[in-house]
């Protein structure tokens, strides 16, 4: 994050691991992590949502020219962020 706040300029970067991952994985995950009871509602897709999204990091990393990515993986992020 510093060495974003250095920056003068407004990029918009898409960021992620390069694998999708899909809603039902996401919410299971999260259900474990928060010791949720919830329950997941299937609702088809309107015409122009995505199916699947990935993005990755390689223009995360050439803007902030480094040479390694060190992120958090999916669980262990939301454990995290649960945890505040």
């Amino acid at each position: 994050m510093q060495k974003i706040q250095k920056y003068n300029k407004c990029k918009i970067i898409n960021v992620g691991t390069g694998r999708s991952i899909s809603i039902n994985y996401l919410f299971k995950v999260m259900k474990e992590k928060l010791k949720s009871k919830s329950k997941f509602k299937k609702k088809r897709l309107d015409k122009f949502d995505p199916k699947k999204s990935s993005c990755n990091v390689k223009n995360l990393l050439i803007f902030l020219k480094l040479k390694k990515s060190f992120f958090t993986k999916l669980e262990n992020g939301i454990e995290k962020t649960s945890n505040i």
